[in-house]
């Protein structure tokens, strides 16, 4: 049972307001206008609305040629359409690029099964390779036939620009005009299929023609075109009304749906403003809206009339690693690391930093996901406990008060508050910290790092399986110095080689490699935020890639019945 939850509460709060910086249960639809976390279930990758209302008259989504036409709110643009540049398909961008490029395949929603996009059809003929055909008839905004040379090409591309999975890949080569050769250098269960999906294809002949690689101006294959673009401002996509796909192949992929017209994103950066700009219609449709500000939209809230709200459970679950390099005090210190995590509520964390939205994590990752099991459920996984943290930490070797952590997280607002609230929660156990919040691009950096830090706060996500996941973070094999939190462990590596492999995965396997990193208090799945897209009525539901984000293109409006 959790404890203390009153006074932990009240420190919560308290932490909160003063900013001192540097000195199982599972979520539902049923969400009033104050914060609160319920028992029911919430699909991950597609939207469900409590009270959903339709718009009747829908004139003002039309352009004066008659198209349909949605507004949609994004926190910042690509910056770059260079397909092969290093970051640009990161989750800020995924909602516009998922619609106007194309892969080979694509996984339909968290933990769903590929299906075709450029490639036609896919057969293993080996532990690690493939046959994959391609469909004959594709072709891109500028009529060019993309062939067996373009997919290669387009692979070699990311391969040298380091993209995403592209390391895992041995060889790539055309065996006929519409048929290529894929062979990977790993059998790790779901690697192929996120392969698969990882690399968008152009036209080799478009791509060398532009002079920016297609920076400001992609000829792409998408069923939209990119028709208008003022950098960190405003981005333009039409229908393309000559789009290569037969409406019975496209409607086997969420991103080839093309439900409305055209699409006009308008950057706003802060969440109160995307809120405002909501209310005074200047957008129709946002994406994962702060809580506070979507409360005002939910059913009772000041300005629900007219909108709906559609509500996810975001696949990025927040996360906490213990470096156990050793230069770390958690190194070879189990007592330690254990004494950390019995010390705060994740209950705490959920209502603290997410105004009580969010699922309590069992194990280092969603519960959602596929390979999840239902019995960790019923295992203790860390709760709350003060006074176990202290005779822990009494254990380990340090008296209340001699031990200082660093905390490094991004700074982002959640992550800055979750900090906020573990540094309280350690306090009260007799440990001090440290929290340094750095901007993206250096907390990358100091992640790699163990010299920066004791704890990292970060954020994980998998559009397949916890393995993938595991595999991202725990494998040696992808890392210079051990995993995620620098573990050097053999026995770890032997797990999630078991677990991963295509030839071992198994429910016994996969329990194996969760019990292990558990037991051994190496990284921590705190919880996963529930996300809320506010549209108006005239959005009937919403469409979820598997990042998962949001696909304004394949949610249903009330013109499409």
């Amino acid at each position: 049972m959790r404890k203390n939850r009153g006074l932990a509460m009240v420190l919560m709060l308290a932490v909160i307001s003063s900013t001192v910086m540097g000195c199982g249960k599972k979520a539902g639809t049923d969400m009033s206008a104050s914060g609160t976390t319920t028992e029911s279930t919430v699909a991950m990758s597609t939207g469900s609305a409590d009270s959903n209302s339709a718009a009747e008259d829908w004139s003002e989504f039309k352009t004066a040629d008659g198209k349909t036409v949605i507004r949609v709110g994004i926190e910042a643009d690509p910056g770059t359409m260079d397909p092969y540049t290093t970051g640009s398909s990161n989750g800020k961008n995924a909602t516009i690029k998922s619609t106007l490029y194309q892969a080979l395949g694509m996984i339909q929603g968290v933990g769903g099964e590929l299906a075709p996009e450029i490639a036609k059809s896919w057969e293993k003929v080996g532990d690690a390779t493939w046959n994959i055909e391609l469909f004959d008839y594709v072709r891109d905004w500028n009529g060019n036939n993309i062939t067996a040379n373009d997919v290669v090409f387009s692979y070699e591309k990311a391969i040298a620009n380091n993209n995403n999975n592209t390391k895992y890949i041995e060889s790539i080569k055309a065996t006929g005009d519409y048929s290529v050769e894929l062979t990977l250098n790993s059998t790790a269960k779901t690697l192929f299929e996120r392969i698969m999906q990882s690399v968008y294809i152009v036209s080799q002949k478009e791509y060398e023609a532009s002079p920016d690689n297609m920076a400001t101006n992609p000829v792409l294959t998408g069923p939209y075109k990119l028709v208008d673009w003022v950098s960190g401002s405003s981005m333009v996509i039409e229908k393309n009304e000559d789009y290569w796909q037969t409406p019975e192949e496209a409607a086997k992929d969420i991103n080839q749906r093309a439900n409305v017209d055209r699409i006009e994103f308008s950057v706003i950066k802060e969440a109160s403003q995307m809120a405002i700009a909501l209310e005074t219609g200047i957008i129709d449709m946002v994406y994962n809206l702060d809580a506070t500000e979507a409360a005002r939209f939910m059913e009772g809230g000041e300005s629900a009339e007219g909108f709906n709200v559609f509500t996810t459970v975001n696949n990025l679950t927040q996360t906490m690693f213990l470096n156990v390099d050793t230069n770390s005090p958690f190194h070879d210190n189990l007592a330690l690391r254990q004494a950390v995590l019995y010390a705060f509520d994740s209950q705490g964390m959920v209502d603290g930093a997410s105004n009580g939205y969010g699922v309590l994590c069992k194990t280092f990752g969603s519960n959602e996901l596929p390979d999840f099991q239902e019995e960790w459920n019923n295992e203790d996984y860390y709760e709350y406990n003060p006074e176990k943290a202290k005779e822990l930490l009494k254990e380990a070797g340090y008296a209340d008060g001699e031990l200082s952590l660093r905390i490094v997280t991004n700074n982002s607002p959640m992550r800055n508050k979750i900090a906020q609230i573990l540094q309280a929660y350690l306090l009260q156990v007799g440990i001090n910290s440290e929290i340094l919040p750095y901007e993206d691009t250096l907390f990358n950096t100091y992640k790699n790092d163990s010299t920066q830090w004791d704890i990292l706060l970060d954020n994980c996500g998998t559009s397949d399986e916890l393995i993938g996941m595991w595999r991202g973070k725990m494998d040696a094999t992808n890392f210079t110095n051990g995993t995620a939190n620098f573990a050097h462990d053999d026995e770890l590596q032997r797990l999630v080689v078991l677990a991963v492999d295509t030839s071992t995965n198994s429910p016994e396997t996969i329990n194996d490699l969760h019990q292990y990193m558990k037991d051994n208090a190496y990284v921590y799945g705190i919880y996963n935020n529930l996300a809320f897209t506010v549209c108006r009525n005239v959005v009937t539901d919403i469409g979820m890639n598997s990042t998962p984000w949001l696909l304004p293109s394949a949610s249903s409006y009330v013109w499409n019945k």
